[in-house]
């Protein structure tokens, strides 16, 4: 009957399942041998009354000959996997049967099938129990055990007479296991099998070598050596050098003996003693960068040869100091020797793994708990078990958890209990029921299960180690109790202790006792906390570690840059699944756009977004190839994650700025190439202002691939960073926002703060209560066109004034005339720091860029100085209309030279052709097209003037009257009918 049971737990085991089914019962029935033909008949016959529809034949197919007696010992080791209440009524229907009455399950009922085995498989099949039991008992670790059980598979077939019949070295961080997986090795290895552990943080002087191998008897209070002396009391043992590499050279040197031949002296007892049937296991926390490599992980699960190069390459540049002076970690002779043997990389543990080992611990702990003081207790649920692990970050310390986790529930049970004597509630506890009559509940209050359910801590629980945080929450007890005796119960609000232990009752069914019946542990009011903790907080090396509070939602405008990061945020969070339908992600993407326009808030809401920790540095940090390489294995330890490179143009392009500038190009574009090749899932989101400065290789397919262009904010967002602005207490509440968005149109967030800045920092030092639309929109020119000048329009002379109108009112009149469709924000003759007067337009505006264009905008650049003319002659002629010319100029070469738009020249790009060839090609078809190109403007802008000068006129006379006058102001006065 056992052996029917194990079977189906076998079954179960290989299912991956929760529970032992009725139908992996009939399965193991259909598997096995009738011994006992009466009671397997019994057995059948009840079996098949309680047939399972999830039965499937196939399963008995599957599992018929691969049922053997070493697996069925492998699953006796495991642990419990409970039946289903179907199965536990099958089975005791099978025992109260009649040819089960006197028997019970140790009845031999069924037996395996006979076979013959190969040699092969009876002497492996021992090692492939073993690494069953390793990975039931040690969590997250199946690649270091099945390096380790590979290496006694090859050493059971090996010739290993001289040296140790294992040798392995265990590498990894600390709190991941390998300790522990030495000792349930030897635990599991044989029955004789001796075990000895050696701290070798305790051997850290060069004379303390006598401690492992004994000193010579010449020496004062001399013995022999603890290792050479266990060894050679268990020849056959497992011996563990813990942290070997914090002991000193001349102690490791001291051992070297053993790893090369299999022996060691004991410098006391001059005895040899021999190794080679021990195996030596050395653990060390060296390697650190490589635990969090995932392409190095990679390979050595793949490749483990090369693998292993690589790693013995990297631990021989490991050093530490030894009296003030740097050494090598491990000497180089023993490096040699434990290159021949079995190394064993140990992984962080996921938090998927830390749960398994925060199931089992608290089972453990519980079932002993109950045991020792008789209760009976209700296996926590998986969600307090995580509640529970979450209060230990954010370290998620093995060992610690391991320690403690148990107490968080134990402690104020053992409080209830022991307070329980001092005071009433003593009398309910009294009962002349067994004790095991009271259980034990823990559970969540609705607000933990809220907590867990909603809380972002939570869902990212790395959140937590970025920000050194903790999850805390309250543990009470409270006692379910026989309503006839609620009279004896505390008052109401009272409590057995100040830890929050009370004694509550219950008003169900009635105890014949009239005692406690259930105890209940409930776990509430959970809350995020600090930690004091500098470590990777805040800014470190340049380095900025955040975990961005900002969404996409509290950002202005961007509307469609939002849209696009909002899809490859959507993506980051679907890894899995572009892995499962063979999809890359891409490695990283490029924000573009002038200053200020909230590409590094973008960024941040991009991360919220993902839920991703967020870890920040600018430009120049990482013009050093040291800061990069710390950059991004900081993002290893915290991956997935996100590196955002501010100006990211301050790294020169290749072959530009020399060897050095070439060198960290080179460093960062070989990191980037190493997550995007490796499951480290970082993102990388650079950002520039200057696009064009970049090295091509960083926008290349597969790095910073994805490139957005982060614009100036448009009319929508402009109106509610304007609105937010005006909502300060200063600013006149008649001010229509709407008024101040053309003027605005171009400008950044960065910009329209500095004007509400200035505009309230000048209203606070002329002692002005109320800031006007007036002095609002003198603020936004100052900042587009400079202050006004120091020479005030008034006093610089009549005639000087009129003719800056003149000037202005030539260019806007004949704007509209060429250019109706181009907006003009405003029209001034207000002399300011960079134009004694000037046609504004609304910045960023686009136009179809005809011939008729670029003549056009030629004409207005010209109609400056030639309303001049009209007015005054030849004295109309002077400097004021030189950045027209320039202007002038540069549109006439522009649509010659590189849109090849004149007549002679019709279809030719010169300009690319000069740069190509580094030349000067048609040079005097260039001087002679733009010649003619600027005068056929001059005659062209000439005659508008003098056929328009009524309008330029009436303009210039309302400028001199107002200053200032917008695009609307000018239309109306140009429409209406002269007097």
């Amino acid at each position: 009957m056992k052996t029917l049971l194990l079977t189906a737990k076998h079954i179960a085991v290989e299912m991956r399942a929760k529970h032992i089914e009725l139908a992996y019962i009939q399965v193991a029935a259909e598997c096995l041998n009738d011994l006992n033909i009466e009671k397997a008949n019994a057995v059948k016959l009840i079996l098949s009354k309680n047939l399972s529809r999830r039965l499937h034949f196939d399963l008995a197919q599957q599992f018929k000959d691969t049922v053997t007696l070493e697996k069925l010992n492998a699953v006796e080791a495991l642990p419990m996997v409970p039946f289903t209440d179907e199965v536990t009524k099958t089975i005791e229907t099978i025992l109260d049967s009649p040819a089960f009455r006197d028997g019970n399950l140790q009845d031999k009922v069924f037996k395996l099938p006979e076979t013959h085995e190969p040699t092969i498989v009876k002497r492996l099949s021992k090692f492939e129990a073993l690494k069953n039991k390793l990975t039931q008992e040690v969590f997250g670790q199946d690649i270091a055990i099945e390096a380790l059980i590979d290496s006694l598979v090859k050493n059971d077939w090996q010739d290993t007479a001289q040296r140790p019949k294992g040798i392995f070295l265990f590498l990894g961080p600390p709190a991941t296991g390998k300790t522990y997986l030495a000792e349930r090795f030897a635990h599991h290895l044989d029955d004789d099998c001796g075990y000895k552990l050696f701290d070798m943080a305790q051997y850290t002087n060069s004379n303390e070598a006598f401690g492992l191998v004994g000193g010579k008897k010449t020496y004062d209070d001399s013995e022999p050596g603890r290792l050479t002396q266990f060894v050679k009391k268990h020849p056959k043992s497992v011996i563990v050098l813990d942290e070997f590499e914090k002991a000193h050279s001349q102690v490791l040197l001291s051992i070297l003996q053993l790893f090369s031949t299999g022996f060691l002296t004991d410098e006391h007892t001059e005895e040899v003693i021999d190794f080679r049937s021990a195996i030596v296991i050395l653990t060390s926390n060296l390697g650190t960068q490589l635990y969090n490599n995932e392409a190095f992980l990679t390979q050595l699960e793949q490749h483990p040869s090369q693998g292993q190069k690589a790693l013995i390459s990297h631990l021989a540049k490991e050093t530490k100091l030894e009296r003030e002076r740097e050494v090598k970690a491990i000497p180089s002779e023993l490096l040699s020797r434990l290159s021949q043997g079995s190394i064993l990389l140990f992984n962080r543990l996921s938090l998927d793994k830390l749960a398994d080992i925060t199931r089992v611990q608290i089972k453990q702990d519980i079932e002993s708990f109950s045991q020792q003081y008789g209760l009976t207790y209700t296996p926590p649920s998986e969600h307090v078990c995580e509640l529970l692990l979450l209060h230990f970050a954010p370290l998620f310390d093995v060992r610690d958890i391991k320690s403690s986790i148990s107490h968080l529930i134990i402690d104020p049970l053992t409080d209830f209990f022991r307070q329980a004597s001092i005071n009433s509630a003593n009398d309910l506890l009294a009962t002349d029921k067994p004790a095991t009559d009271i259980s034990v509940t823990v559970k969540l209050s609705e607000s933990a299960l809220q907590f867990l359910s909603e809380n972002d801590e939570i869902k990212h629980p790395k959140k937590l180690v970025l920000k050194h945080q903790t999850i805390n929450f309250d543990v009470s007890v409270s006692a379910n109790l026989d309503v006839g005796v609620l009279a004896n119960l505390p008052n109401e609000g009272d409590s057995i202790s100040s830890t929050g232990v009370g004694v509550q009752g219950s008003s169900g069914e009635s105890n014949a006792s009239g005692q406690i019946q259930q105890l209940i542990v409930t776990i509430d009011a959970p809350q995020v906390n600090q930690i004091v903790f500098t470590e990777d907080m805040g800014v470190s090396g340049g380095i900025n570690m955040d975990f961005p509070n900002i969404a996409f939602s509290d950002i202005a405008g961007h509307k469609y840059i939002k849209s696009r990061l909002g899809e490859v945020a959507s993506l980051l969070k679907q890894r899995n699944t572009l892995t499962e339908l063979g999809v890359s992600m891409p490695a990283g993407m490029l924000l573009y756009g002038p200053p200020g326009t909230g590409k590094t808030m973008l960024a941040k809401a991009f991360a919220h977004e993902a839920s991703l920790p967020f870890i920040a540095c600018s430009g120049t940090d990482i013009l050093s190839e040291s800061f990069i390489s710390s950059i991004f294995e900081r993002a290893r330890k915290y991956a997935p994650c996100i590196i955002f490179i501010d100006e990211i143009d301050a790294l020169p392009s290749r072959g530009t700025m020399g060897p050095r500038a070439d060198a960290l190009v080179n460093r960062l574009l070989v990191e980037i190439d190493g997550f995007a090749s490796s499951k480290d899932e970082i993102f990388i989101i650079g950002a520039t202002n200057l696009k064009d400065k970049l090295d091509p290789a960083l926008t290349r397919s597969g790095r910073l691939d994805l490139n957005f262009e982060v614009p100036s904010p448009d009319k929508a967002a402009r109106k509610w960073l304007l609105s937010e602005l005006l909502s300060h207490s200063l600013y006149d509440d008649g001010i229509d926002v709407n008024a101040l968005l053309l003027p605005t149109t171009g400008l950044t967030g960065a910009d329209l703060n500095k004007i509400h800045r200035e505009a309230v920092l000048t209203a606070i030092r002329n002692k002005v209560e109320t800031i006007t639309l007036t002095m609002l929109l003198e603020e936004i020119y100052t900042l587009k066109y400079g202050a006004k000048s120091v020479v005030n329009n008034k006093n610089n002379g009549n005639e000087r004034l009129r003719e800056t109108a003149i000037h202005e009112a030539g260019h806007a009149v004949i704007s509209k005339l060429l250019m109706p469709e181009r907006n003009i924000e405003q029209v001034s003759i207000i002399a300011r720091e960079r134009a004694l007067g000037m046609v504004s337009y609304e910045a960023g505006q686009e136009l179809k860029q005809t011939r008729a264009h670029w003549e056009a905008l030629t004409c207005v650049a010209l109609a400056g100085r030639a309303a001049q003319v009209e007015y005054s002659g030849e004295f109309g002629i002077d400097t004021g209309a030189s950045s027209d010319l320039t202007q002038a100029t540069h549109y006439a070469w522009v649509a010659i030279a590189r849109f090849g738009m004149h007549p002679n020249l019709y279809n030719l790009d010169i300009d690319y052709l000069n740069k190509q060839s580094k030349s000067s090609l048609f040079e005097c078809d260039i001087e002679q097209a733009v010649q003619e190109w600027i005068a056929d403007a001059t005659d062209k802008t000439s005659e508008l003037v003098t056929k328009h000068w009524q309008e330029i006129v009436k303009l210039a006379d309302a400028l001199i009257e107002e200053e200032t006058i917008d695009e609307a102001q000018m239309m109306a006065l140009l429409e209406a009918p002269s007097s």
